[in-house]
């Protein structure tokens, strides 16, 4: 057996992490169905639809979604995302609870080529701070949010973070690993505070392992090594009450899961786990999943960390197809693909001072900011942020309100940011200057005396668009979207008259931004082939060409309810899997029966649905 120090391997996959992460946006279709029995078990398919939608915006963090068709027992959408999106599908959505029977209906986007990226990233640096650490931090499966981590990336000042999926105690975390010199253990707490994180903890994935897994990858003089001990060594409580040193040492194995035998069916991603959970409670130690893709591999590669070297799995044969040894570099295949440096700078989660950052820098691109905040602290976060800004703020929803600010405001900003010791807001988000400019015209056009005054011309709206955007703009033949470093898409303003409309429009467009005291919304302008709400009135004076949304992402129908009854509405708290469909609130179910004649008119009219809730109906 080849024995190979972990500590002497070579290349550094956290330290010297060059490449782009992000890459390039793409679309990609997919579906949910279900089966007709099912109707009666799980609730009609647009019910489930929008948990799917939920966990793919709020827990995968793919920059948005919109529906294709929709048929009585399934759904075919389309999600816009980084490469890594994709990836984060599969570990925090193909579960058939939260997304039934989640299919792609086309290939996954390629990872971005790892060579000679880091020429182009001018963040990244190929000297080491010999300050900073590596840390890894562990969240469940439950409470992991994409906010979560993009809070602690600034929180931090780390320039990427990694997530991976490992099972401990029989349980499914994930890990982030950053690099930080900002690190003291329970510094969580401004995350967790301004509820952007829950449970972040550091005591389930030990440091050591932490170092040795993470800190450095294989060589390619390592690449046939199958087995590698830790220089360091943990202490476990014995029977006795005593403590034992005990070295844990890390093999690879590659594992297809059982075919699916159960009559509703389970994604290949939950076989997966029952043969994981079954290799832990058999080698008594961690067990990672690195490779990540919207479909599971046919072999998944998992490396294994534990106290003991195991060559017979026959016990783990009921829940697992096969199993074999394989060198640990098979475990390490696309490991750097995991870790995120998409930008943030956009956005303010934590109160820190601009110049004590050295890696994450901020991106105020424009005069527009939308705070968002608890709705018992409203009045807390209007003050603070009204101290700062020359117009006060304006109330958009019982969560968020819109701020102008100026060039030399803009640093103060993070002052209004909730602390340990005070809640205020919990984020602030710099959005198109247009929007600040489009919300006084609204509430221009509600009121006829004002209109007749104060409605300023399309012209006066937008005095400078012809100098920022080009009037056209061609997309390459392969279906990549306009990306880095922005994406350029044509926005539309639509009003509603009823909540329901609302909720249909977050349902099955991308809605960026809501005012539900004005009653009106931005939303990426849909393809004429698109289903319709046919509740909205589009206009078309307001229409932005290819305006550049930075990291603006979509807004899902269960965020929508929160915008409209408080954040402390339970439904958004809670997991897409917890959330039966009998649970939705009323007007976010879809009543089966009743749906068949809209449907079949559907059906009959790709262009037009007319209408997706019984309660839009006039």
């Amino acid at each position: 057996m080849q024995l190979l120090p972990l500590a002497t391997l070579s290349i550094w996959l956290v330290a010297c992490h060059l490449r782009t992460s992000f890459g390039e946006l793409y679309p990609r279709k997919y579906c949910i169905e279900l089966a007709e029995d099912d109707l009666h078990r799980k609730g009609p398919i647009l019910s489930e639809y929008t948990k799917c939608q939920h966990c793919l915006l709020g827990n995968a963090g793919v920059n948005g979604l919109y529906i294709n068709t929709i048929e009585l027992t399934g759904i075919t959408f389309t999600v816009v995302s980084w490469s890594l999106g994709f990836q984060r599908v599969r570990n925090h959505c193909n579960n058939s609870d939260v997304c039934p029977n989640l299919a792609p209906l086309q290939r996954a986007p390629p990872p971005v080529p790892y060579a000679d990226t880091s020429k182009a990233i001018s963040h990244v640096s190929k000297k080491k701070d010999p300050k900073e650490k590596l840390v890894c931090l562990t969240q469940s499966y439950w409470d992991a949010r994409d906010g979560c981590k993009a809070c602690r990336r600034e929180e931090m000042d780390s320039k990427s973070l990694g997530e991976f999926l490992v099972l401990i105690e029989g349980e499914v975390y994930f890990v982030y690993v950053l690099r930080t010199s900002r690190y003291v253990p329970g510094t969580s707490i401004n995350c967790e505070k301004n509820g952007a994180c829950t449970d972040l903890g550091h005591d389930e994935y030990p440091d050591h392992l932490c170092q040795a897994v993470h800190r450095k990858g294989v060589s390619k003089s390592a690449k046939s090594a199958t087995l590698m001990k830790f220089k360091s060594s943990f202490r476990e409580t014995q029977k006795n009450g005593k403590t034992k040193e005990q070295q844990l040492q890390s093999y690879c194995l590659e594992a297809t899961p059982k075919p699916d035998t159960y009559a509703r069916g389970r994604s290949i991603h939950e076989r997966m786990l029952s043969c994981m959970k079954c290799i832990r409670r058999t080698a008594t130690g961690f067990v990672h999943w690195f490779r990540g893709d919207a479909t599971v591999e046919k072999v998944a590669s998992l490396l294994i960390s534990s106290k003991k070297y195991l060559t017979d799995w026959s016990d783990c044969m009921g829940m697992c197809h096969t199993l074999k040894k394989a060198p640990i570099a098979n475990c390490y295949v696309d490991y750097q693909t995991q870790f995120d440096e998409s930008p943030i700078g956009d956005q303010i989660f934590v109160n820190i001072a601009e110049p004590s950052r050295k890696n994450l820098f901020p991106d105020y691109y424009s005069e527009c900011v939308v705070s968002h905040y608890r709705s018992e602290h409203f009045q807390k976060c209007q003050r603070c942020l009204n101290t700062i800004v020359d117009n006060p703020a304006v109330k958009l929803s019982d969560i968020t309100s819109l701020i102008t600010s100026k060039a030399g405001q803009k640093a103060t900003l993070t002052t209004c940011i909730s602390t340990s010791n005070e809640r205020i807001c919990d984020k602030l988000v710099f959005v198109p200057n247009e929007m600040c400019m489009y919300d006084p015209w609204v509430a221009a056009r509600s009121n006829p005396l004002a209109s007749a005054h104060s409605n300023p011309s399309r012209r006066q709206l937008f005095p400078w668009r012809k100098y920022l955007w080009p009037k056209t703009h061609q997309t390459s033949n392969v279906g990549i979207l306009p990306t880095h470093p922005e994406r350029g898409v044509t926005l539309v303003s639509a009003t509603y008259d009823r909540v329901e409309c609302l909720k249909c429009l977050a349902l099955v467009h991308e809605v960026l931004f809501v005012s539900t005291v004005k009653r009106y919304v931005w939303m990426i302008k849909p393809n004429k082939e698109a289903p319709s709400c046919n509740c909205e009135s589009i206009k078309t004076e307001s229409e932005l060409i290819y305006i550049d949304i930075h990291s603006l992402r979509s807004i899902s129908a269960i965020e929508i309810y929160a915008h409209i009854h408080g954040s402390n509405s339970w439904i958004g708290k809670q997991h897409p899997s917890d959330i039966t469909s009998d649970l939705l609130p009323s007007n976010l179910q879809w009543d089966t029966g009743s749906n068949k004649n809209i449907l079949s008119r559907f059906n009959s009219n790709r262009s037009k649905l007319i209408c997706l809730f019984s309660l839009c109906t006039g």
